[in-house]
């Protein structure tokens, strides 16, 4: 009896798995009209992005503005973050032959469970989503939307008001405008989050993937996800070399970041290992097509607030026009005079230090440099404090003294250097200061 029963149990655990296969496999997905003036269709390779009929491939950013500038690049698309100025940023995009992804922010599923858990706060979000799409949708320029970014879709067996929100919302966005199809984005290649979204928000049309260092195992996880999902359709919606979190750090705990000129060889390198002849998704954009800080002030910058531009912005040039690596600036070294790249730079308060670069122009004999001097956060995510205003930072040009801090602490020479063509690069060197007379209990 023990033995039957036992059978009976395994048949029955046999059927549950079997049967949730082919529920996972199945196509539970929206239908897009075949006028659409954008869609995802099915073709023997995979899938296809057509736009006004035509095939669509994504050579494009992720961030704010520069658009004639992505155009000179060989880009034709841009992921819009901002949804303030959308309007100008659509027209702009337009003139310029440009396509618009557009993100419509929501609260992830950690941090925003206040939101969905209350019915106000559910209706107020609805209200601004079907606003905001009913005012764009009809815009020549966009391409789609992206409905929340890293939403952190939790992955459990009943559907939750997380699950149900975002549901209501696609369907709202679809109703309101059959047009244009709808994705959202999954922070690195989680298979946990892609699996949640296929089981519970499978209208979703495509998804987007934030990767950096994990780009080079995206494939690997969505054929293992093959296996058990009728996978959607997919684009690389932020990619670069490293992010933050994945660099290594000083004894301190302070991220180290490589100069302009490496970061540019990393993006090169990745678009040419991991995206030019990959034929299974629709494109990618480039992170971060504008300024913004984190980690660093100049992280993942292609542009500073001047709008000269990075080496980054050369290696995506490069990338999109298929042409080898070229960038005009470069900072061959930055470095403390008298210590060696295996000094610890653990320091004293009020020590006198000197430091030194080399930079080299391809078209330009006239070069600027700009120091400045950060005291650290704690966290890649708080802000700095700048500190060049209170030191004496002695020379300006390829060298510079002064003096270390009083407080102890984490602090972070940063350089920029700058050429008349409009193009600069990066550089810094972090360094602690550390009191051996201030005692702690």
């Amino acid at each position: 009896m023990r033995r039957k029963g036992f059978i009976i149990v395994c048949l029955l655990l046999l059927v549950i798995v079997i049967g949730t296969l082919l529920f996972l496999k199945s196509d539970r997905g929206h239908k897009m009209s075949e006028n659409a003036a954008v869609r995802v269709v099915e073709t023997n390779e995979g899938y296809e992005l057509l736009k006004n009929g035509k095939p669509f491939y994504i050579k494009g950013a992720s961030g704010d503005g520069y658009i004639q500038e992505l155009v000179q690049a060989g880009g034709n698309t841009i992921r819009l973050y901002d949804t303030i100025n959308t309007t100008k940023q659509l027209d702009v995009a337009y003139q310029k032959g440009v396509s618009v992804i557009l993100d419509i922010p929501l609260p992830d599923y950690g941090r925003g469970k206040w939101t969905y858990s209350d019915d106000q706060g559910v209706k107020n979000l609805t209200t601004y989503v079907q606003k905001y799409v009913n005012k764009h949708k009809n815009h020549p320029a966009l391409l789609y939307w992206n409905l929340g970014n890293e939403l952190i879709y939790p992955l459990t067996i009943f559907p939750n008001r997380f699950t149900e929100t975002v549901n209501d919302l696609i369907d709202l966005i679809h109703e309101e405008d059959p047009n244009h199809p709808i994705a959202t984005t999954v922070a690195g290649t989680s298979r946990a989050q892609t699996l949640g979204i296929h089981l519970h928000s499978p209208k979703f049309d495509l998804i987007g993937y934030n990767v950096f260092g994990s780009v080079k195992i995206l494939d690997k996880t969505q054929n293992q996800l093959s296996y058990f999902l009728k996978l959607k359709p997919y684009y690389i919606s932020e990619w670069g070399d490293q992010g933050p979190w994945e660099a290594n750090n000083e004894y301190w705990f302070s991220i180290q970041e490589k100069k302009g000129s490496e970061k540019a060889r990393g993006y090169f390198r990745t678009y040419q290992d991991n995206i030019l002849n990959n034929h299974s998704m629709l494109g990618s954009t480039a992170f971060y097509w504008g300024q913004k800080f984190e980690g660093t002030p100049d992280w993942f910058n292609i542009f500073d607030e001047k709008g000269y531009k990075s080496p980054i912005y050369y290696a995506l040039k490069s990338s999109w026009e298929k042409t080898d690596l070229i960038y005009p600036l470069e900072i061959v070294y930055l470095k403390f005079k008298n210590l060696s790249s295996k000094d610890n730079r653990i320091f004293r308060p009020e020590e006198p230090l000197e430091m030194e670069t080399l930079a080299q122009s391809n078209y330009s004999d006239s070069l600027t440099y700009e120091w400045n001097l950060y005291k650290e956060s704690s966290s890649i995510y708080e802000g700095w404090k700048l500190l060049s205003s209170e030191f004496n930072l002695k020379g300006k040009g390829e060298e510079i003294n002064f003096n270390t801090p009083e407080e102890e602490g984490a602090y972070r020479m940063v350089l920029r250097v700058y050429d008349n063509q409009q193009n600069y690069s990066t550089a810094n060197i972090s360094f602690y200061v550390l009191n051996p007379n201030d005692k702690k209990e």
